[in-house]
């Protein structure tokens, strides 16, 4: 993608965004006022959905956590930028913040099924797979994976199956059990699988009080985009 633009639609009820390449398509309620700390955020994840979604599409719709993980990530990164969270704040601040009794935890990302297809669940425990990709297999490997990701699959489809191969061809090591508790297990994930060191010296009553919020706000901003 060498040119972006944007087209914002003022038709009433038109309430959703969506990646068209190049062009994503705005509701206009999403620069008033009251939204416009979230807007940019908003562009952000369309803007990703260039490659994660448009570029890479889906192989089937099961595999939408690869889109929209990815995008809601890019969120978390711009959060990052703008010295108001981290990456691994947001994931153990989001954890935190999701009772283990919450169906949210219920719903398998990697096949979410036609009801669950764009649930909150797909956005968000699929932005926190992505950050406990990167923690796994470390900064150097993880960046690799991305990059691989979009080279081999340009202008193509790609699976979950896909994506597990790649980041264990790449990373040298056997994901199996990582992928299972992320993206299929219907509990939510122990404590020692948000951690950003495996000896376990970070807790996640540790999180500042700025990323806490962050990630309650990015919470209910996910949870208003698609109930």
């Amino acid at each position: 993608m060498e040119t972006a633009g944007a087209i914002v639609d003022d038709h009433p009820g038109y309430e959703f965004a969506m990646e068209m390449q190049t062009r994503p398509v705005y509701p206009s309620s999403y620069f008033v006022w009251g939204q416009r700390s979230w807007a940019l955020p908003l562009v952000l994840h369309e803007l990703a959905h260039m490659w994660f979604g448009d570029m890479v599409s889906v192989d089937l719709w099961r595999d939408i956590w690869l889109n929209e993980g990815f995008a809601s990530y890019a969120q978390w990164l711009w959060a990052e930028y703008q010295g108001e969270a981290t990456p691994q704040q947001i994931l153990e601040a989001t954890w935190d913040a999701i009772p283990a009794d919450d169906p949210f935890w219920q719903i398998v990302v990697a096949d979410p099924g036609a009801a669950d297809m764009f649930s909150g669940a797909v956005y968000t425990r699929g932005a926190m797979t992505v950050q406990a990709l990167r923690v796994e297999v470390g900064d150097a490997a993880f960046w690799q994976i991305v990059s691989a990701w979009l080279d081999r699959n340009a202008w193509s489809t790609g699976s979950t199956a896909e994506f597990m191969a790649l980041a264990e061809e790449i990373s040298g090591r056997q994901l199996d059990a990582f992928f299972q508790t992320w993206l299929f297990a219907t509990e939510k994930p122990p404590a020692e699988a948000v951690l950003a060191e495996a000896s376990g010296s970070r807790v996640v009553a540790a999180v500042p009080a700025r990323a806490v919020r962050w990630a309650h706000r990015w919470l209910r901003s996910v949870e208003a985009r698609t109930r």
